[in-house]
């Protein structure tokens, strides 16, 4: 099965079987295809729907940053207000379009996306995470973890075992961000790994995302 449609602004993709558990996917542009792990999403009857027409400056970002990339945009704060539209309307509407009434469902992200998954697991509606190559080098965000209520037992995070060596100050802490971030979810007593993947931000993002499925479906 594969499923093309529009809604509430955004866009959706969908591959696999209408069957429980979801994964849902924030994808920024068309890059990744996913439509390689079609026959995988149906052998786990995993419905795997990507989302994408999000801005991702201002709806990944937990509070407003300036600008860490050349040429890129200011970071505008929108991570709550966002989540707040995405597990009201944004979930809903996707569970009526498919009927849907799952018992488990995995919010995975790459890169801000990533950020943002780990973000959203204050919310009781997701029972795993997925952050791959998470932006958790995003000032003060790991720092606020610790006061952040974790709904999600299942979490698995990664990140490129190069994505460190940048020129950004910033940017040079991002593995170091991932292991605190990992050490504060076991104090948490969430059941998380931290896997170190070869390569920089942007090498092997689909199979980088696959990894972190075959983890989580073999949790409980």
């Amino acid at each position: 099965m594969k499923d093309i449609f529009t809604g509430l602004g955004y866009r959706y993709s969908a591959y696999g079987e209408e069957d429980a558990p979801i994964l849902i996917l924030h994808h920024g542009g068309e890059e990744e295809d996913y439509s390689s792990y079609e026959d995988y999403f149906k052998a786990h009857q995993i419905l795997f729907i990507k989302i994408q027409g999000n801005k991702w400056e201002r709806d990944f970002s937990p509070f407003p940053c300036s600008k860490v990339f050349r040429g890129g945009k200011d970071f505008q704060g929108g991570a709550e207000s966002y989540r707040k539209k995405f597990v009201s309307e944004v979930v809903p509407f996707l569970l009526v379009h498919y009927s849907l009434t799952p018992d488990r469902i995995i919010l995975s992200g790459y890169s801000l996306a990533g950020l943002f998954a780990l973000y959203a697991s204050q919310c009781s509606l997701f029972t795993d995470i997925n952050s791959v190559s998470g932006s958790l080098w995003f000032p003060d965000y790991v720092e606020s973890l610790k006061m952040q209520k974790v709904y999600a037992n299942n979490i698995y995070l990664s990140i490129g075992d190069r994505e460190s060596v940048s020129r950004s100050p910033i940017l040079q802490t991002g593995v170091e961000k991932q292991k605190k971030a990992y050490q504060k979810l076991v104090a948490k007593k969430k059941n998380v790994t931290l896997v170190l993947e070869k390569g920089g931000h942007f090498d092997n993002p689909e199979k980088r995302v696959l990894h972190g499925i075959e983890w989580l479906l073999k949790q409980k």
